[in-house]
Order: C-alpha cells, then sequence, then structure tokens
C-alpha cells in the first residue's frame, strides 16, 4: 500500500524526554521513518520542550532524508491553572508548532506551566492557551484529554462544548484526535468522535500516541513504568498500559489497526495534510553577549588601571602582553564578557564572599589578572595566553569562577538583582540510565534485592561485562539493553548560569527548579551543549569550601600570608616533602598523593604545581612520574638529565626534562617547528583529540616547520611522536598553578597553626561522619578534642564565626581553639553535633547573659526547654539527646544514661513536642538525683574528688554504648584516652586472641606487615557490610571496613561466605558502632587501605574494667 504509507505521519510521539515514560531516541524514529516510508513525526513530551535542541539538531538531516520532524508538546490542562489542590483535574492535550511563531507559542505556554500552573505537573488552561494560540495545530488528545474524559463520563454535551471552545479558538487548526487501539474505551470514544466530527464538520485525524518504537519493546516500556513508580512487575495494581499498540508503527500497521478500531483511511491520510503546514524551525544562534555600551574603551581602562595598581605599568613586556590580549579580546568582540565576569567577582568580593586565585585555562590571561578575576601573575608563571583564548579558534571564552561555598546564593542573588530575573538563569542536566544503573533499575524490577543485585553486577562497566546465569536474568539484560542510554532524570548544572542581554521568556523554554527558586531565578529547558549552540552566555560559579576554611583561618589567627610569603616558605615546603598534608587541598586527598609527594620530595612551588598535573591515572601508570622523580634526583646531585631535544632543555627545566603541561607541548611547537602560539594551540588540541585527519594536517605542519630550522625529517619524525606520547598525558598549567597556591595557603596555615586548621577543617565538613574524620586526624597530629560543655559557671567566651549579632559567645558555635596548660586544644562546635540546628549556640549564650550559669537539669528544662511567651524553645529533643551523647551536661551531671532517661520522661513520645509541664510519674533515684541543686551536688563532688586524688589505683569504665554515642552524634571518641581504648580491647581479646597485635592505625598496620606479623586486632568504628562476588572465582563474599581512631583511613575487612553465617548478627547490629576486630592481615592494599580477612568481632563489653591513669 505505498500510496498510504508515503502520506502517513506520526502526529504523537514520545520520546525520551518524557521522563521515565517514553523511550524513542529521535535519530532511530528518523532511521525507522526512512525505511518505512513515513513522511514525518511530531514530538509531543509531557509537559516539556526538553526535545527541542535535538529537534534543531536533526531536522536538516531529516529533512535530506526526505522524514520531517515537527515540534509539538503533550500540555497538561485543568480548568484553572492557578487553583492548586487536588481537586484540580489534569487532562492531556497535543499541541504542535506550524512555524517560528508556534514554536514561540510553545516556549510561553511550557514556561507558564511551570512557573504558574504547576502542580504535580506544568499545567496550562484554556485561557493562557487562547493567550498564546498562534501558530499552534492543537489536536484534542488521546483518552486522558479533556474530550474523550467527557465522552467516556456519558457527558456528549460537555465534550461538545470543550469541542466548540477550542474551534473558537484554533479554527481549522483544531482536529479531533482517534487511536487504531483495540481497546473497549478507545473504540467507544473513537466512535463518539466521529459523530462529533459529522456533526461539528471538524476534521478527525489519526495518531498512535508512540512511547517506544517497535512492538518488540512492550516488555522494556512496561519495565520503564515500573521505575518510574517504584514498583514490582507481579505487582496487579501497578499503573501499566492496557495495549501493547502505544509504539512508532509502520503506516501498514497503523491502516490494519484502524479497522480494528473503527477508523477510515481518510484519518490517517489527514496526517500528511497537517505535516505540510509545518514549515521547519530556526532559532537564533548569533552570541548573545551582555550589551555594554563603550565596552572595549571600558576594558581597556580597567586592564591599564589594573596593570599599574600592581605596579607593572612600566614594564614593556607586561605592556605588550596587555595590548596583545585585549586587541584579540576587541577583535573577537569579547570585550562585555569580560567586563561581565569582572562585575560578578566584585559582587562577590563586596558580598564578603572568598574567591579563589583561579579556575582553568583563564589564569593564563594577563587581562583577566589585572581585573582581579584570577590572583596569579601569567608572566611570572609561564601561562600562555592563547591556551585560553585563540583567535585562530573563535568559541566564547569560558572564565570560570570558585568562590566560598556559603557565599555562593548571595553572590547568584546579587547576580539576579543586577541583571533582573528575566535575563538569568540555571542549566538544566540529563542523567542517563546506563549499563549497571540500568541493569540494578531492571532487576528491582523483578524483586532482586539490593544486595542481590550488587552480587550480579559485581566487575561489571558495561552491559557487555554480565554474563546472566538464569532464565530471569537473561530477560533482565534484554531489557535493560533497550533501556541503557535513556534519560532518566533532569537535574540542574552545579554552577552554570546563563547571562542573557534581553529577557529569556519566549526565546528559550524555561521550567522551574529547586535550585533556581531558591535564587528568585528560572531554570532553561536546555543542557550545557544546547547553551553553546543557542549563542547564550553562561559562567560557571562554583562554590569550594576551601576557600571559607581559609577565610575562617584568616580570621581565628588574624594572620594572611601574601603569596610570596606562603609559597616558598621552607617549613611548609618540608611538611609537604614528608607528606604531612592530611586535609590539605588537592595534597592530601588521599594516601597515594602523600606518597607521591615522600617520593618527589616535594620542596617547591614548582613541584608542588607539577603534583598535582601528575597525580591523575595516566601519569601514573605511563611511567612519566617516575621518570620525573628520577630526573628530579640526578639534577638535585648534580648529574645531566635526559634531553628531549637541546632547544627545549630551558623550557623543561621546571620539570627535569620531562614535558607534563600542556602550556609546555605549545611552547614546544613554537621551538622546534617554528609554529605561533595560534598554531601551537591547534597542535595541543589536535593531539588531544588523536582525530587522524587533524593529526596528519598537523604532523606535515611539523615536519616543514622543524626543516626550515635545521632538524633533520628523520628527528623531526621522533621528536613528533615523543611530543605526542607526553600530550596524552599533558594537563592544563595555567589551572595546576592556580589551585597550587590554594593549596600552599592552606599548608602555610597548617603547618603555622594545627589547631587552628583543624578546628576550620572540622566546622567546615557538611558531615558528621566527615567531621569525625577530620577530628581523628587532628587527635593523630597530638591535638586534644574535647566537647563543648554547659556553664555551671563563668567561663571563657568564645570567638563566633557564624551570625552577627555578637562578636563573643559563652558557646562555640563552630570548633574553637582554647589554651590548656600551654597547649592548644579544639572544643567542638556545638553547631557541628548532629542533632543541633543552627542558632544553638548563640541563643544558649543569650540565655546564659540574661539568666546566668545554670545550676541543675531542672533549670535546663525550665530554660531552655519549656516553651515561654518571649520565645520558643531553645532545645528541642533531638537538640537535648545530641549534647547529652557528647558530655555537654557532664559538668551539671555525669550518668549520661541517667539523663537520656530524664530527657524520656520529659516527653511525651519520641519525636513529639515537649511537654509545658513536667510528667506526673514517680522519679527513680537516679532522676531525682539531677534535680537536687548545684550547692547539694558539692559535697557529693567533693567525695569524688577525693577518690580521684587517692594515690592508690582505681577501677575505671568505658562504655561502648556512650562511645558509640559519641561518635553518632560528633563523629569521634571524646570519652577517655587511645591508651585506655586500646587497654579495654587488649583486655577483651585476651582469651581468645594472645599473641595478637593490637593496631590502632595504618602506619602500626604497615609495623605488622613488615615484621610478618599477619595476625591482629583492631578497634573501630563500623560501616555498612556489602555481598559482592570475586571477578577470578565468581565466589560470594562479604565486605566491609573499619575507621580506625587513629586513621582516616579505612581498613578494609573481608568474611568469606561460609564464615558469614557466625558473624552476620554482630555485624548487622553493630554498623556506624565501636567494634573490635581481629584476623589475618594482607600484603596486598585495596586500594590505600589495608584489608584484613576477619575471624572474630566482638562489641566491648558494656562495662571492662581497667587500670585508670
Amino acid at each position: 500500500m505505498p500510496e498510504v504509507s508515503q502520506k502517513f505521519s506520526h502526529l504523537h510521539t514520545h520520546t525520551q524526554y518524557s521522563i521515565l515514560d517514553g523511550m524513542n531516541k529521535i535519530p532511530k524514529l528518523v532511521e525507522q521513518s526512512v525505511e518505512s516510508g513515513i513522511g514525518g513525526f511530531a514530538i509531543t513530551d509531557h509537559g516539556n520542550l526538553f526535545a527541542l535542541p535535538e529537534v534543531l539538531r536533526e531536522q536538516k538531516t531529516a529533512n535530506e532524508r526526505g522524514v520531517k520532524i515537527a515540534m509539538g508538546c503533550e500540555f497538561y490542562v485543568t480548568d484553572d491553572r492557578l487553583q492548586k489542590n487536588k481537586e484540580s483535574d489534569t487532562y492531556h492535550l497535543t499541541a504542535i508548532a506550524k512555524n517560528n511563531v508556534g514554536l514561540e507559542s510553545l516556549m510561553k505556554l511550557s514556561t507558564k506551566a511551570y512557573t504558574e500552573g504547576f502542580y504535580s505537573h506544568p499545567r496550562i488552561d484554556l485561557d493562557l492557551l487562547s493567550e498564546h494560540k498562534n501558530g499552534l495545530i492543537v489536536l484534542s488528545g488521546c483518552l486522558g484529554g479533556q474530550v474523550a474524559q467527557a465522552l467516556k463520563d456519558g457527558n456528549k454535551a460537555k465534550a461538545m462544548d470543550l469541542v466548540g471552545a477550542y474551534h473558537d479558538i484554533f479554527g481549522d487548526n483544531y482536529f479531533l484526535e482517534v487511536m487504531p487501539l483495540e481497546i473497549r474505551e478507545q473504540i467507544d470514544v473513537n466512535a463518539a468522535i466521529s459523530e462529533i466530527s459529522k456533526r461539528t464538520g471538524i476534521e478527525t485525524v489519526t495518531t498512535c500516541d508512540c512511547h517506544y518504537q517497535k512492538k518488540e519493546h512492550y516488555a522494556a516500556h512496561d519495565t520503564w513504568l515500573a521505575i518510574q513508580t517504584g514498583s514490582l512487575l507481579s505487582d496487579p495494581d501497578r499503573f501499566r498500559f492496557s495495549t501493547d499498540r502505544a509504539y512508532f508503527q509502520t503506516p501498514e500497521e497503523v491502516l490494519e489497526n484502524s479497522k480494528g478500531a473503527g477508523l477510515d483511511e481518510s484519518s490517517m491520510l489527514r496526517t500528511s495534510m497537517i505535516m505540510e503546514r509545518i514549515s521547519g524551525y530556526e532559532i537564533d544562534k548569533a552570541l548573545k553577549m551582555p550589551v555594554i555600551e563603550n565596552a572595549h574603551e571600558k576594558l581597556r581602562e580597567m586592564a591599564f588601571s589594573g596593570l599599574q595598581k600592581k605596579g607593572l605599568l612600566n614594564r614593556p613586556d607586561y605592556r605588550e602582553r596587555l595590548e596583545y590580549e585585549l586587541d584579540v579580546i576587541g577583535k573577537l568582540g569579547f570585550d562585555s564578557y569580560f567586563l561581565l565576569v569582572q562585575k560578578i567577582i566584585q559582587i562577590a568580593k563586596n558580598n564578603g564572599t572568598p574567591t579563589g586565585p583561579g579556575r582553568g585555562s583563564a589564569a593564563g590571561s594577563l587581562v583577566v589578572w589585572v581585573l582581579g578575576i584570577t590572583d596569579l601573575d601569567p608572566i611570572k608563571h609561564g601561562l600562555i595566553f592563547e591556551r585560553f583564548l585563540n583567535p585562530a579558534r573563535v568559541s566564547p571564552p569560558d572564565i570560570d569562577l570558585d568562590i566560598g561555598t556559603k557565599g555562593r546564593g548571595g553572590v547568584i542573588r546579587s547576580i539576579v538583582e543586577e541583571y533582573g530575573t528575566a535575563r538569568v538563569a540555571t542549566i538544566m542536566t540529563l542523567g542517563l540510565a546506563l549499563d549497571k544503573m540500568v541493569l540494578k533499575d531492571v532487576m528491582r524490577t523483578e524483586g532482586i534485592s539490593f544486595a542481590e543485585a550488587n552480587v550480579a553486577t559485581t566487575g561489571m562497566k558495561t552491559l557487555d561485562d554480565f554474563s546472566p546465569a538464569t532464565p530471569t536474568e537473561h530477560e533482565v539484560l534484554e531489557r535493560a539493553k533497550v533501556l541503557n542510554g535513556t534519560v532518566r532524570n533532569i537535574g540542574t548544572h552545579a554552577a552554570g548560569i546563563v547571562i542573557s542581554p534581553e529577557p529569556l521568556y519566549g526565546k528559550v523554554p524555561l521550567m522551574s527548579s529547586k535550585v533556581a527558586e531558591e535564587n528568585g531565578i528560572l531554570q532553561l529547558q536546555l543542557d550545557m551543549k544546547a547553551v553553546d549552540e543557542w549563542g547564550y552566555i553562561k559562567v560557571d560559579v562554583l562554590g569550594l569550601k576551601e576557600l571559607d576554611i581559609l577565610k575562617d583561618l584568616s580570621k581565628r589567627t588574624g594572620a594572611d600570608p601574601k603569596q610570596e610569603e606562603f609559597m616558598h616558605d621552607k617549613d611548609t615546603l618540608e611538611m609537604i616533602s614528608v607528606g604531612e598534608t592530611t586535609g590539605v587541598f588537592q595534597l592530601g586527598t588521599s594516601e597515594g598523593m602523600k606518597r607521591m609527594l615522600r617520593d618527589m620530595k616535594c620542596d617547591s612551588f614548582n613541584d608542588v604545581c607539577a603534583a598535582l598535573s601528575l597525580f591523575r591515572p595516566g601519569p601514573l601508570e605511563s611511567g612519566i612520574v617516575a621518570q620525573y622523580i628520577r630526573n628530579k634526583e640526578l639534577s638535585k646531585n648534580g648529574e645531566p638529565i635526559p634531553s628531549l631535544n637541546p632547544r627545549t632543555d630551558t623550557l623543561l627545566a621546571e620539570t627535569y626534562g620531562v614535558p607534563i603541561y600542556q602550556e609546555q607541548i605549545m611552547e614546544m611547537g613554537k621551538i622546534l617547528a617554528g609554529f605561533d602560539m595560534k598554531e601551537a594551540d591547534l597542535l595541543r588540541k589536535a593531539m588531544g583529540k588523536k582525530k587522524p585527519e587533524e593529526m596528519a594536517k598537523m604532523k606535515e605542519k611539523w615536519v616543514s616547520g622543524c626543516l626550515k630550522n635545521g632538524i633533520s625529517e628523520k628527528e623531526a619524525l621522533e621528536l613528533f611522536e615523543k611530543v605526542e606520547h607526553f600530550s596524552g598525558y599533558g594537563f592544563n598549567k595555567s589551572h595546576s598553578a592556580a589551585y597550587a597556591i590554594t593549596s600552599m595557603k592552606m599548608a602555610w596555615y597548617k603547618c603555622h597553626y594545627p589547631a587552628h586548621y583543624w578546628a576550620a577543617k572540622i566546622s567546615h565538613e557538611n558531615d558528621v561522619e566527615s567531621r569525625g574524620v577530620m577530628a581523628e586526624s587532628a587527635k593523630r597530629e597530638g591535638i586534644v578534642v574535647v566537647p563543648p560543655r554547659i556553664c555551671v559557671e563563668e567561663n571563657t567566651l568564645f570567638k563566633k564565626h557564624t551570625g552577627n549579632n555578637q562578636e563573643t559567645s559563652h558557646y562555640p558555635d563552630l570548633c574553637a581553639v582554647i589554651d590548656h596548660n600551654g597547649e592548644d586544644r579544639i572544643v567542638l562546635g556545638i553547631e557541628t553535633l548532629k542533632g543541633v540546628s543552627e542558632g544553638v549556640a548563640e541563643a544558649l549564650s543569650i540565655e546564659t547573659n540574661l539568666e546566668g550559669p545554670f545550676k541543675s537539669m531542672q533549670d535546663v528544662y525550665d530554660r531552655l526547654v519549656v516553651k515561654r511567651e518571649d520565645r520558643p524553645p531553645i532545645l528541642n529533643k533531638r537538640s537535648m539527646v545530641a549534647l547529652t551523647a557528647v558530655g555537654f551536661f557532664d559538668p551539671i551531671y555525669k550518668d549520661r544514661k541517667a539523663v537520656l532517661s530524664w530527657i524520656e520522661s520529659k516527653y511525651k513520645e519520641p519525636g513529639s513536642i515537649p511537654c509545658l509541664e513536667p510528667p506526673k510519674r514517680k522519679r527513680t533515684k537516679k532522676q531525682a538525683e539531677i534535680f537536687t541543686s548545684q550547692e547539694e551536688k558539692k559535697v557529693v563532688q567533693q567525695e569524688r574528688i577525693a577518690e580521684t586524688t587517692s594515690p592508690k589505683k582505681k577501677n575505671v569504665t568505658i562504655e561502648t554504648d556512650k562511645l558509640n554515642s559519641e561518635v553518632a552524634c560528633a563523629g569521634t571518641v571524646l570519652s577517655g584516652s587511645k591508651t585506655e581504648i586500646e587497654r579495654v580491647v587488649r583486655d577483651h581479646f585476651s582469651r581468645n586472641a594472645a599473641g595478637n597485635d593490637f593496631c590502632s592505625s595504618q602506619s602500626a598496620l604497615r609495623q605488622n606487615i613488615q615484621y610478618k606479623k599477619k595476625s591482629s586486632v583492631l578497634l573501630g568504628t563500623l560501616k555498612e557490610t556489602r555481598l559482592l562476588v570475586s571477578k577470578k572465582t565468581g565466589t560470594p563474599f562479604y565486605m566491609s571496613q573499619l575507621v580506625l581512631p587513629e586513621d582516616a583511613y579505612p581498613v578494609t575487612l573481608f568474611i568469606w561466605e561460609d564464615q558469614w553465617p557466625m558473624l552476620e548478627k554482630a555485624f548487622k547490629e553493630n554498623e556506624g558502632k565501636i567494634v573490635a576486630i581481629s584476623g589475618r592481615l594482607s600484603d596486598k592494599k585495596q586500594g590505600w587501605n589495608y584489608s584484613l580477612a576477619v575471624s572474630e568481632i566482638s562489641v566491648p563489653e558494656k562495662q571492662l574494667e581497667h587500670e585508670g591513669r
């Protein structure tokens, strides 16, 4: 039936952008249209225009192959989009853009649906549709449409009214939608709609509501819906399609299925008439720079003013470089962009938000430096402008900004105030269901547990790595293959914002998102690639926590060293050279980095830059790191180092003859082949991408240039191969040098103010576990960490680190450093404890200032927990429990269990609102003791003091419940010393583990391995246990981790399958708790961690007695 096949088009098609509902991918639909003779198709995703950029990319190629792609949307329609309640019914409506006017209408409707009508879905109403009707073709919708729903309800009059209303708005651009689906509801609706068509003269059109490409994909699509709803496939009540025909049918299939659904051929043929009305779409791809009058003159004036402030105006090399850069920027028309970025940096500085020294290739620009955007002299550090902006490859500049995390939101809001909400937007991201993720998704719909899915997918990277062992797994794999690479979710770009010279509404589809709403703006329905294609300028404003830490350290210490001071500080460099860099930005992230710093004997700023470039898999595996270390040793000993070519010796001297930077590759092109910097950057780019055509051209130019410089063809080819080899591992020196400045400054504080350094590090971590890692690191360096305490008498005032109401506080909000008998100690900040909310420290301090110190737990309750007329309660139950757990109330009463029991008695139920009156129940003896006054307790305290000062030995108890509570709330143990804990474990294992060596750090583990002592006992916090399977043998085993009290890096624990039944209960019951583990050490490390095969796990008894200090 060729005449039919040539004239049919699909007008209702869902792609992968109908998130977790559609599966179609546009290029595949084009292929199938060509194969089946389909004239075209309209994309009508649910409520959004996410597919628009791809439609614009594909339409030209599709047209050349005889397939037309139309852009549309299946809108959610309600009676009143501003009415947001459960009673508001929502229906479907199909709209298609005829041309650019219609495309603008779609964009406005979709934007308003999100910004004005969002309630579970982005919704529009008839009023909004009437306002933005131009250029649209509208179809009445599927079974979920208003007309179909009225007919299903038996309300033909309402259906007629709706048809009339839509026809009044759209005239002959309104059609009644019928579908070739052999289900009773659809057949009845088709018949009723055909009758309405005859009565009104409004024409019908056949659509298929295509959600997937082929009929055999039904099972995969059904699974996709189960993933969407979090359901099992076996659930009879889950959401599912009642037909298997919602796919991209061939014209012949549509015709055949139409007969069974009571439809004739005319509705099919009418699709071609509608598609003929579609004229295609164009968008303005011109670069949309912010409009600033006399931008070039302003930029030039600011640049030379900045150069003068740096005292370099009379330096010919700096003036010449600045003139050159300004000339390139002006010719490319990018002056406004540099002024825009400078404005953003100035906004951040005015807001008190710290800014970084630079990020990425922008640090290679002198203009960027003198404008104050970066803090790194590119000439002094040998950085290249063309690496950042090359006039030979005209593309928009890209200056990424690092600013403090805490102030980022304020900076974004200030940008919005400066440029207007209509011109600023965040950027959408698209998340794909890929390989292991999609396989696990499909497994979950089959009821396969998380643990079983982990075992089944262990070791796999792609679906090709998966070997199904059961029929179910075979089916799972087949469905996963169909779903693989499909869009699974959308998000918000972590840093990117778009600033447009004109309002974005109507020019681009917009939407709401949580991140955007927090900043008072909208989000583009475009991802980063589309933003570039549409010509919008984006700026990446990234939040960097380390900048907040550096600002905090400057405030804490009163010291703010200049670059020359910390970059060349001998003590700091000596600390780095021995790898004592735990917690330092970039330099202390892993044992591997610290080991490399030791091996490199990193003793200069150049070495730090090199380390940041080299600590990547490529250089580490290629031997380049070893070559760098070897050549440095030769150089330090006065011995010659291998030369790549005598002409490049000076260039490569800073990296001991080893090219490790992209800028060095560019300079080598200039020195050896006579390239100018524009050509040299093209060489770098070609070598990085390794495209054969580009490489062949560059090789020819290279050889020709070398011959002109007196280098033989043979040597030129050899040099090209060597340079190409190194370029595969080359890193951007501009980025390394900029980040090395942040690393060195942080290392300087660690070296000279260690207690303040760790206090700041703990304070700025985002979760209690990370704070615990930092606290344990501080302890390993000999710094005592103690909990905050409630005031029972006049105490030390702490310097505030947050808020503006007062400079000092009775309680530390963040971690503070105190002098204890000439030794710095860290007092944990109240607001760093899990369960304590922001503002508690200040509220406690105000209460203490007004009413004085606290006398008893009843006093605490009356003043902090009971609601008063002048203020709400300061502490809720969660805060009370957390503070008790770390010993905050110990000065009033030391028995934390009794205090916790008393707290329970003061609340109706866990999580309830505190009682305003103490409950009427009989107090226990210990609870009654808590209520005693401070004076009455003095006698008891004096007796206890007498006991502790007695020369005889006493029994000290360490309660594991107490330790576990401290770890849960503070991330670290605060009661007892390391020696006490070690002795508890030694005693506990003395019966069963005689001869074993106790280890509390990885350094101790290293010693045990060195002396062949493979049996060890460890104490630490137990992490979650996972079921895995061996890649080599296929044998299942269990793996966990143990965080040692003296080490930030956990030990990997292995439990073999035959041992698990005996250990399972103890492991599961004690996740997150302090446990003792015995077992045999392995000579091999897991990554940077040592591993141990477990033979026994135990929780130290609740009262383990040992000799006290």
